[in-house]
């Protein structure tokens, strides 16, 4: 019989049962069996039936008191991201309905049931139920299932979520060891299937009548059903999978998109036949032994805590290991738009670097190849017979190639020799030129690298020993200026930072000033001028660290932390000696000149409990490095709002240690108006098992993608350092423009040293911002600095990237500035941008802005699928034409025979 006949034949069937007494084991059969319930008009029949739903009245809630649920803003979020699940013809009056009942429906579940906390999933769940039984039913439906179908995933932690997802791996284990054995060999774990089972598959399938096919099962089945159908995904991909079990990134990226490739009935078959061969009490049983061995195993590990799930829920690959160096600073030595690698050895004496690969065509076919940064090789030895304590690129010269402020000193508080060594042109092997018979200046502290004069030359600006402010301005020819001072010292620390904080685009300078007991803020606004500017404020620290007995402060860092467009700066901090108990994060406001405490929530998420969690102090080093790992600045997660990448320190009686983990910016809370961070750890992200130390943490873009990935540098009992690279693996598709400016002192390539445009060149001072509409309709504007601070080895990257979230909607409007030399702006605006796009300013002429030129590199070709796209429409084309062509043919050829003919007839009739 053909499926046609089969599903009316099946229809009249259950139509038949359903009007008579109605025997709940043969509707569940039906449901399980092929095409299940086939089409909504029988599932707004038979779901209640299953679940045993009765009529009773609900509760009408008002707007304000779903307005004030706690979670209404994510709930908002969620929804309004909900166009891969509505139908693609689908008018925006009627989207905007739908999400409104959605909006309440979910809000209103939550009221009803107070002890369940809502998850981001959980209105994909609601939507399905929605769209086929409307909002009353769904409600009714809804709220009789969650208790048992959704309680363990709506607790206020996801342990028992995890929990329940290790028995995919009890039962592949049972079926499939060796499969099993390998997936854990890479250190995966079940998180991969978070969506799968949260969602119940209405996240990752595309066709709706797939996931609603599969709803009939899971309503007519155990609960357990959802790990069964997981493990039949996996088990029918095997040959798949076990090709990637060498690569987490490509296996964990592999598992997400395996539900796709199946058809839905053949999930369903295998998943009943799984179901029958080991029912659930012996599925049970299988869980209970892998958590008996898991539990006997994280005792042997000595606990270090994990993580299954990292930011936003990406995890990561650690891409190489690189012993006995530590990072110096990041820039694009040969100019080729990939940033390379300068790393200090570990005697303190010599720079290495690695460089990073040149770009691969967009247009070659094939698998990616590896885009791994080569083994460090030795880049120059100064021989300046003293440790470096600290390294900086820019170009101090103006010819437009790399230059090295090196910072040596005999003792690691100093005082500090400072040496420039240039870059020499026409070199192939990146040589440089260092005049070591004498220091430039002698300074107490780390000096901060400016761009005082507006000429897109580094200069230098610190304090010498006797107590004096030195500037020295960059140059063909050098010019050190001297200038007496009476104020408090330059602090040990050295945290020092240069750019714009009040909106004028003439940057500032921000220096912490005093020693311990004493400290201050000292901030330069400066006017449009060469000198400092005779505006010099003084700010205290927040009043709970003035008063503090034990103060370790972190670097600061200047960003726009609250997405209102303005520079504040973010200052860690810890009162205690370990940090224990102590550790804090303060913002503050250039505009108000005051203090705000962040709350941030230290316990990672998704981290077994019973540890506690603080910010790590830095390990003694030559190098000069924060006091506190990090903070490392940038929008980890592409969501619009800067991140902080730091260390965490953990304890748990006698282990203690020391992770890398990314602060998750929340925004601010519409209750306490406070900013918010929630602390991830990087799932995948292992140090070696010697080091328990964390030194460094930063951000870093291997392979120029757009997307954040992580560099890290930890050390042993010895000593002995070890760096090491973790690439981020994002599970969701966000967007983004990476926006770099040059230094303009070239109008092309032509005219520039080496016939080479400086793309990754650190320029200080420069700033930028955008603005276009959210997704909701509102306006969003965020503000950037760019080449901000080179002290305490900041290891900033030369370029800022804005997140513009799951949405690919354009750029309205981009601005990027550079110092201004009198009251004249020097911006220039980019309109219509659109996303995953890099953009390059050549600020050429600087005092003509209506001169200056961007180039724009489209980032979504690396991603092949849109080339695949490309090429099939193209396809599609070639074969229309060649069909129009043949039809085109036919009819001149079938005119032809008509003309004959009408030709021979008149012929016949003339005789």
């Amino acid at each position: 019989m053909e499926r046609r006949g089969m599903m009316e034949l099946k229809r009249e069937h259950i139509l038949q049962g359903i009007t008579h007494d109605v025997d709940l084991r043969w509707l569940r059969e039906y449901c399980i069996t092929t095409y299940g319930l086939m089409d909504n008009d029988l599932r707004r029949k038979v779901w209640p039936m299953l679940v045993g739903q009765s009529d009773r009245d609900l509760l009408i809630y008002d707007d304000e008191i779903l307005k004030s649920h706690t979670s209404h803003h994510q709930v908002q979020l969620d929804v309004n991201r909900l166009d891969s699940l509505l139908p693609p013809d689908i008018t925006p009056e009627d989207k905007s309905a739908t999400q409104a009942v959605l909006m309440r429906l979910i809000v209103s579940l939550l009221l009803d049931n107070p002890n369940l906390h809502y998850y981001q999933g959980f209105h994909d769940i609601c939507y399905i139920f929605l769209s086929v039984l409307g909002e009353n039913n769904a409600r009714l439906l809804l709220n009789k299932i969650l208790p048992d179908r959704f309680g363990l995933f709506m607790e206020a932690s996801m342990d028992s979520t995890v929990e329940y997802m290790q028995l995919i791996f009890a039962l592949l284990g049972h079926l499939r060891p060796t499969l099993t054995k390998n997936l854990e060999a890479v250190g995966l774990g079940p998180h991969f299937a978070l969506a799968w089972i949260v969602t119940w598959f209405a996240h990752v399938l595309p066709e709706m009548d797939d996931v609603r096919r599969l709803f009939d099962l899971f309503l007519a089945t155990d609960p357990l059903m959802l790990i069964y159908l997981s493990v039949a995904v996996i088990i029918r991909s095997d040959e798949e999978v076990q090709s990637n079990t060498s690569d987490f990134g490509m296996l964990h990226h592999t598992l997400l998109r395996l539900p796709k490739k199946h058809p839905v009935e053949e999930l369903v078959r295998y998943s009943v036949k799984l179901y029958i061969s080991v029912p659930p009490d012996q599925l049970l049983a299988l869980g209970k032994q892998r958590h008996s061995v898991l539990s006997a195993i994280s005792t042997e590990d000595s606990s270090v805590p994990s993580s299954y799930s990292g930011p936003s829920g990406s995890t990561f690959q650690t891409a190489f290991t690189w012993n006995g160096y530590l990072l110096a600073c990041f820039v694009d030595l040969n100019a080729d738009r990939q940033m390379d690698v300068v790393l200090l050895d570990a005697a303190g004496t010599d720079l290495f670097v690695s460089l990073a690969p040149s770009t691969r065509s967009s247009l070659t076919f094939g698998p990616t190849p590896s885009r791994n940064l080569p083994p460090p090789t030795l880049l120059f030895s100064p021989g300046l017979g003293e440790k470096i304590r600290s390294v900086a690129a820019a170009d101090f010269n103006g010819d437009s190639l790399v230059d090295f402020m090196l910072l040596v000193s005999t003792a690691r508080t100093g005082p500090y020799k400072v040496y420039l060594a240039y870059g020499v042109p026409g070199s192939t092997s990146l040589s440089f030129t260092i005049d070591a018979s004498k220091p430039l200046v002698t300074t107490k502290s780390q000096p901060v690298i400016c761009d005082l004069n507006s000429d897109a030359v580094a200069d230098i600006f610190g304090e010498t020993p006797s107590d004096e402010r030195v500037i020295i301005y960059g140059g063909r020819n050098l010019t050190i200026r001297t200038i007496a001072y009476q104020g408090p010292p330059w602090s040990s620390l050295g945290y020092s930072a240069f750019g714009d904080v009040n909106g004028d685009t003439v940057p500032d300078i921000v220096v912490l000033v005093g020693e311990s007991g004493d400290m201050k803020f000292q901030v330069y606004k400066r006017d449009p001028t060469p000198e400092l500017g005779a505006d010099v404020m003084l700010f205290d620290l927040p009043l709970s660290l003035r008063v503090a007995q034990q103060l370790t402060l972190g670097l600061f860092v200047l960003g726009d932390f609250d997405s209102d467009g303005t520079i504040d700066l973010l200052l860690p901090a810890c009162t205690t000696i370990n940090c224990v108990g102590g550790s804090s994060i303060f913002l503050f406001n250039f505009e108000t000149f005051q203090w705000r405490s962040v709350d941030v929530e230290w316990e990672p998420k998704n981290v077994q409990p019973g540890y506690t969690w603080s910010l790590a102090r830095t390990p003694a080093d030559d190098l000069l490095l924060s006091a506190l790992v990090g903070p490392t600045l940038g929008d980890f997660d592409l969501d619009g709002r800067p991140d902080i990448g730091m260390g965490l320190a953990y304890s748990a009686g006698t282990n203690i240690g020391t992770l890398p983990a990314v602060l998750l910016n929340q925004g601010v809370n519409s209750k306490t108006g406070h900013l918010t961070f929630q602390a991830y750890l990087l799932p995948g992200a292992k140090l070696p098992k010697t080091n328990t130390k964390l030194k460094q943490i930063t951000f870093f873009d291997n392979g120029e993608k757009g997307v954040f990935d992580v560099f890290v540098a930890s050390v042993d009992d010895a000593d002995r350092s070890s760096v090491q690279l973790f690439l981020q693996q994002m599970v969701n598709d966000h967007y983004f423009v990476k926006v770099t400016v040059l230094n303009g002192l070239c109008s092309s390539a032509e005219n520039c040293t080496d016939k080479r445009l400086p793309y990754g060149l650190p320029v200080p001072g420069q700033s930028s911002s955008y603005s276009t509409e959210s997704a909701s309709g509102g306006r969003l504007g965020f503000a950037g600095l760019m080449g901000v601070q080179s002290c305490c080895t900041a290891l900033q990257l030369p370029s800022m990237r804005f997140g513009l979230g799951p949405f690919a909607s354009y750029v309205e409007r981009l601005t990027v500035a550079i110092p201004p030399d009198s009251a004249l702006l020097r911006t220039f605006s980019i309109f219509g941008l659109i996303p995953n796009s890099e953009v390059f300013v050549n600020p050429y002429p600087h005092s003509d802005p209506d001169r200056w030129t961007a180039k724009l590199f489209l980032q979504p070709l690396y991603n092949m699928k849109v080339l695949y796209i490309a090429i099939t429409l193209v396809c599609v084309c070639v074969v229309l034409v060649i069909i129009i062509s043949v039809l085109q043919c036919l009819e001149v050829r079938e005119d032809h025979k008509e003309k004959q003919k009408e030709a021979q007839r008149f012929h016949f009739d003339a005789m």
